[in-house]
């Protein structure tokens, strides 16, 4: 086989990959087609998060069957996506509009975004690992309510004098 010819295949194992990872967006999100995650990820699949920690499939199902319920006007866009071997990095953004309850804030009627960066590896072409980075004080921030009381927090932190003294008034 000459070079060429690697390259070739090469080229179309990336596409080949990154075809499933894009079904993904495509049908569990864009779609709502749940039973895809059955064809699209190895029954053994581990995903991991920096903000949630470890994850299984059937955790990832759980908590898009919520999305699917809380967030029902919403879309999922491709920002970036590239391929090598058998990973695929994915840079994403996702939107919905606040006309439910979600995290104990009542709607707002604003969209809010989250953006992320999926890393997927692949095997017999399901994708079998995952790990993940999500903007989660973009959501906390879009959403209003929860922004006030988790900045305080962080405020405090920054300035530990700031804590010493709010403990110390609390316990006077």
């Amino acid at each position: 086989m000459s070079n060429e010819d690697q390259l070739s295949n090469d080229d179309q194992s990336n596409d080949d990959h990154k075809h499933v990872v894009r079904r993904y967006y495509e049908e569990v999100f864009a779609r709502r087609n749940l039973a895809a995650l059955d064809e699209l990820f190895a029954p053994d699949f581990v995903g991991h998060s920096a903000t949630f920690g470890t994850y299984t499939l059937a955790d990832m199902r759980r908590d898009i069957a919520r999305e699917y319920a809380g967030m029902p006007d919403d879309e999922i866009t491709i920002e970036g996506q590239v391929a090598e071997g058998d990973r695929v990095v994915t840079r994403w953004r996702y939107r919905w509009k606040h006309d439910q309850t979600v995290f104990g804030e009542t709607p707002s009627g604003r969209w809010i975004a989250r953006e992320g960066i999926h890393s997927d590896r692949l095997a017999a072409g399901r994708i079998v690992e995952r790990r993940e980075i999500k903007d989660t004080w973009g959501v906390v921030t879009g959403l209003g309510g929860l922004c006030s009381r988790m900045v305080r927090p962080l405020k405090l932190a920054r300035d530990p004098s700031r804590c010493r003294r709010g403990w110390q008034q609390r316990h006077a």
